[in-house]
């Protein structure tokens, strides 16, 4: 594996924060869009660079990307309230470990932060891979961003 690390994102790296996160979706979470043109571009609506660029700016977001030989290879966020936003990887860089050094970087945070449980909507993509890291399902699916969400927690 390549040298990489994880640390906050900088505000002018909107632009390639948001082409992760497009890609990672587009190519990574068919089996949560199945190639429905309709319900990747509504997945999609909000993940644009102005967008990125303004949740860059808010304090209450923690957002942290992982940085490569070859650019940003991951990018994951928490907020305040110990909710997981995002935990995208790079297409190339999938089943390197990467996901998962950046879900430990993201609880990590939020234990610093005084957190003492974690919560998130996962993907039927990203399902498997939550539990498998110690993640439980609660309630019942909903929708998010035009897809199926499973509401997960974990305490830290």
């Amino acid at each position: 594996m390549t040298r990489c690390f994880i640390r906050r994102a900088h505000i002018d790296e909107a632009a390639a924060i948001a082409e992760l996160i497009r890609a990672s979706i587009t190519e990574l979470c068919v089996a949560d869009h199945g190639g429905d043109q309709a319900k990747i571009d509504r997945w999609l609506e909000n993940k644009t660079e102005d967008e990125v660029h303004s949740w860059l700016k808010r304090d209450e977001l923690f957002i942290f990307v992982m940085d490569g030989d070859q650019g940003l290879r991951a990018a994951g966020c928490h907020d305040t309230r110990g909710v997981v936003l995002m935990n995208y990887i790079a297409p190339g860089q999938r089943l390197k470990g990467l996901s998962s050094l950046m879900l430990a970087h993201l609880e990590a945070s939020m234990l610093e932060n005084g957190l003492a449980e974690a919560r998130l909507v996962s993907t039927a993509t990203a399902r498997q891979f939550y539990e498998n890291r110690g993640w439980q399902a609660y309630g019942e699916l909903m929708s998010c961003m035009g897809v199926a969400g499973q509401p997960m927690r974990k305490q830290l």
